[in-house]
């Protein structure tokens, strides 16, 4: 495979960078919109997956905030805020990760069709 030029690097660096950004703040905001959308009742109940207070299906929660699980046994504000300083961090690693396979995704599918049109 040719070394990508220096200007394709730089940009892919930008894309990964953007990505760990976003991918660090979508657990704050979920967990804010949660809170917000959330009623005392659906709190004191312990709402579950299989209930119809979640908002989004179970595998859309795995794919935009993997980290979740870290908050399984936060109960209080002084709980969830040291675990959100390491699971919002972690979350933006998985997007950067995510940001690589579509770059790479991407550039592999532009060299097929390039290779096909031949």
């Amino acid at each position: 495979m040719v070394p990508e030029p220096k200007h394709q690097n730089t940009a892919r660096n930008r894309v990964v960078l953007w990505f760990f950004c976003i991918g660090t703040l979508v657990p704050v905001i979920l967990l804010l919109v949660g809170l917000a959308l959330s009623t005392t009742d659906q709190l004191a109940s312990g709402a579950t997956p299989r209930d119809n207070s979640w908002i989004f299906p179970w595998w859309v929660i795995w794919l935009i905030w993997p980290t979740w699980i870290v908050l399984f046994d936060a109960e209080h504000w002084y709980q969830i805020i040291p675990t959100m300083l390491i699971a919002a961090p972690l979350n933006g690693v998985w997007y950067g990760i995510m940001a690589f396979a579509v770059w790479y995704l991407g550039r592999g599918l532009r060299w097929l069709v390039a290779a096909m049109g031949r």
